[in-house]
């Protein structure tokens, strides 16, 4: 890859950022107006360096006319809203916001794969595409964890593109789980420009996990809570879920008037419970819930997260109290949750040989319809 810096005057940038991933660096540091790199190879990313807003837009034009076929990407730390949409109509292919070597790499990765995602994706939804939403019965069970978790696994088993939403209002933490990095955007933010919410304003805004799993996360601060509009947020699922192979939509442990519009649009709702007399209770009185909402109970699945034969109650005796069986269990991950967020990594990542991990490759490749691994034969005995 042929990478051009693009600048009017010194960029501190170092060329190190790109080395590890560019075949070839150079840098032209007189101005935006017809820039010529050294020894005249044609670029296939042109980064623009730090100019004024009133200069950004022309600049990213004129760069457009003059490289048609590279993807254009200006550098803006703190971009808003209204100046990412202005840029990605003008031509820009995505917006570098950090100088930081792991921000460029991820970057560059997503503009080659988006690339080839045009020629290889059919525009329409895949028949196989999915919406499924996770609900707690009572706080502190673990769902989030599951989630995060799952759909880390299932874009790495079947390389699905998954996108993650945080819908916990108003205390969401989804991201912590995933990632070290602070999401500049959330879900008041994407919201509220759902009416103008373009792939390529969408692409800029989403926080990106990795190339294939997207996060929208969570607003901090009540105030930002109370922006948000329910019908908005139901817009907002609608339009950006279909282009993704599976949707995760984290309901904590409540539906509220936000998530109540989104009931109707799941294909399958994960109740999260734990074994023990209260969240027997809260699981009864959750499947009642969603009678009286019409919700087809077909559609719930029930698993058991901190699976143990220590629980308070056994599994047979949960089964009766709620009226159903329990349709998988998953095992305690005890400490590696908390050394995963140490690392800034899901516990899958972390931990890739726990039973927990391996519990939750194994629901992966059940939700893509993929074989499923054999245990070992040591395992089995």
């Amino acid at each position: 890859m042929h990478v051009l810096l693009v600048s009017n005057g010194h960029w501190s940038i170092p060329d190190s950022a790109f080395e590890a991933w560019a075949a070839h660096v150079s840098r032209a540091e007189g101005g935006f107006e017809n820039p010529q790199p050294e020894g005249g190879v044609e670029p296939d990313v042109v980064f623009v360096g730090p100019c004024p807003e009133t200069v950004l837009l022309s600049a990213v034009a004129s760069l457009k006319r003059t490289y048609p076929k590279a993807a254009i990407v200006p550098f803006v730390p703190a971009p808003s809203p209204d100046l990412l949409l202005e840029l990605l109509r003008s031509g820009t292919s995505d917006v570098l916001t950090s100088e930081a070597p792991e921000a460029i790499h991820a970057l560059v990765q997503r503009v080659a794969s988006s690339g080839a995602a045009k020629e290889t994706q059919p525009s329409a939804p895949q028949a196989q595409q999915r919406r499924i939403g996770f609900i707690s019965v009572k706080g502190g069970v673990g769902g989030t964890v599951l989630l995060a978790n799952l759909g880390i696994a299932l874009a790495e088993s079947g390389q699905a593109r998954v996108l993650m939403v945080d819908l916990t209002l108003p205390f969401g933490d989804l991201d912590i789980y995933l990632t070290t990095k602070q999401p500049e955007h959330d879900l008041a933010d994407l919201a509220g420009e759902v009416d103008r919410l373009d792939p390529a304003l969408f692409k800029a805004m989403v926080h990106h996990v990795n190339d294939k799993v997207d996060l929208i996360p969570c607003p901090q601060g009540v105030e930002r809570v109370l922006q948000i509009n329910p019908a908005a947020v139901s817009r907002l699922i609608d339009v950006v879920a279909p282009t993704y192979d599976v949707a995760l939509l984290d309901f904590g442990s409540s539906i509220d008037p936000v998530k109540l519009p989104l009931l109707e649009g799941l294909d399958q709702l994960v109740i999260i419970a734990m074994l023990d007399v209260p969240n027997a209770r809260h699981t009864s009185q959750l499947l009642e819930l969603l009678k009286g909402l019409d919700f087809p109970l077909t559609k719930t699945s029930l698993v058991i997260n901190r699976h143990s034969a220590a629980a308070p109650i056994t599994q047979d005796e949960m089964e009766e109290a709620v009226g159903r069986p329990v349709d998988r269990t998953i095992a305690d991950a005890g400490l590696a949750i908390s050394d995963s967020l140490a690392q800034g990594m899901p516990v899958i990542a972390a931990q890739p040989r726990s039973a927990f991990s391996a519990e939750i490759s194994s629901w992966a490749s059940e939700l893509l319809g993929l074989p499923q691994k054999r245990k070992s034969l040591w395992a089995r005995l």
